[in-house]
């Protein structure tokens, strides 16, 4: 499983913001690790600060737990940006999510227009601002390893610009690429994480568009 490692102050500051809740909801370790059905080693480390990469699945196990919006979790460790969400009681759930599919693939169809595979299944995530797009893609293929392993789900901001050195989702000359966006003056690279890959270069009058910038990697143990 490859997750991005968390600064030691946003440790931190999960441990504290974890432990303040438990105490106001009155469990102890045990209690908590049973009602979110997490082993206790894995908790131990989230509560002393200790926890290195955090899976986003146990997060929201810990927020059902403690009746807290999950997405307060992925503030603090920067899974999410602020900006992505909007401001609520940290102490309660909030009725500000939204559902959204997961794809088995994304391809150009033979009109040039943008197609996906089959609804493999839905997920739940924050509701985003402004009406945002986001939709999630099953990853099939080793080329952006480790930071997105094969089988691991991407969820996409559709129709959103991709900076140079970010992940996005793209159609170069009808084929899909989840890939690293690279810029210099006069030309654009799809990057792999993995080393066993060639760089695709964009050149002019290619056939090339963005579908969006991948915003978070989900991967289950």
């Amino acid at each position: 499983m490859a997750l991005y490692e968390i600064d030691e102050d946003k440790r931190k500051a999960l441990a504290d913001y974890l432990n303040d809740i438990r105490n106001r909801r009155g469990l102890g370790h045990s209690q908590l690790a049973l009602k979110a059905g997490l082993d206790g080693a894995v908790l131990h480390k989230m509560l002393y600060g200790t926890v290195k990469k955090a899976n986003p699945f146990h997060l929201q196990a810990l927020a059902k737990a403690l009746r807290i919006d999950y997405k307060v979790l992925y503030q603090i460790i920067g899974y999410l940006d602020s900006e992505d969400t909007t401001p609520e009681d940290k102490l309660t759930i909030v009725e500000l999510e939204q559902e959204i599919p997961v794809y088995s693939r994304v391809f150009a169809g033979s009109n040039g227009t943008l197609e996906y595979g089959e609804i493999i299944e839905h997920i739940t995530i924050p509701r985003l601002r402004n009406g945002t797009e986001v939709i999630g893609i099953k990853v099939d293929g080793d080329s952006m390893e480790h930071t997105i392993p094969n089988g691991a789900t991407i969820l996409v901001k559709k129709e959103v610009e991709v900076n140079d050195k970010e992940v996005g989702v793209f159609v170069h000359n009808n084929i899909p690429y989840v890939k690293r966006l690279r810029k210099d003056k006069n030309q654009m690279f799809l990057i792999s994480d993995n080393n066993s890959y060639l760089p695709i270069i964009v050149n002019e009058g290619d056939e090339f568009f963005v579908i969006g910038k991948v915003v978070e990697v989900m991967w289950k143990l």
